[in-house]
């Protein structure tokens, strides 16, 4: 998980998470991830900036991973 605070008005700190399901094992079934789902919608109603990725139907999760990091630190350092 990767985290970057930052101020609000009302003066608390939110930060913006990014989770990460990484199980890719498909045998007999898909499954969801719903543990992190719902750590994610918890993240959320706390105030927080919340993205998931699921690699589970990604075929090459180490692009989607860089990707979502580089994002990440590019819209929490104000840059755009």
């Amino acid at each position: 998980m990767l985290y970057n605070k930052k101020d609000t008005e009302a003066g608390q700190t939110s930060m913006k998470v990014l989770l990460i399901s990484t199980n890719t094992e498909q045998i007999n079934f898909l499954p969801l991830a719903l543990g992190l789902g719902c750590i994610a919608a918890a993240t959320r109603r706390a105030g927080h900036d919340v993205k998931m990725i699921d690699l589970m139907c990604e075929n090459d999760s180490y692009v989607v991973i860089t990707d979502a990091i580089r994002d990440f630190l590019r819209i929490s350092s104000g840059c755009r």
